[in-house]
């Protein structure tokens, strides 16, 4: 209750200067992850997945769709059916990994005018 109300004050302090303050809760339960993990794999939830839910803990519900929705086009891109609890797995390291990294994804690459570096770096 007292979010709420905190979440409120600060919606109508800044309504005024033209912005906007919501608040997203993140996951406090297991169970809660599992369902929605479960809604967000649909029928290709399998009960080995329940592994992966105490992973999801303190993440965003947006987390977790898109953590379902990597798993699925890893499984498509692999030509399989099923999503297994490896792609799961991978799909939450490789989504954490990207949020961790917090938009440093410029290649780090040497640069070099001298064509015998670059061949000796390309190989």
């Amino acid at each position: 209750m007292l979010k709420r109300l905190k979440v409120r004050r600060r919606i109508n302090s800044k309504a005024r200067y033209g912005g906007y303050c919501v608040y997203i809760p993140e996951i406090q339960e297991t169970e809660l992850a599992e369902r929605l993990l479960r809604r967000y794999v649909g029928n290709q939830w399998q009960e080995s997945h329940k592994e992966v839910p105490g992973s999801l803990v303190g993440q965003t519900g947006a987390f977790v769709r898109a953590v379902a929705l990597y798993a699925r086009l890893l499984a498509l891109h692999e030509g399989v059916e099923n999503i297994s609890v490896e792609r799961l797995k991978c799909s939450v390291q490789a989504l954490t990994q990207q949020i961790n990294s917090k938009g440093d994804f410029t290649p780090r690459r040497h640069i070099s005018f001298r064509p015998d570096e670059r061949r000796a770096r390309l190989s």
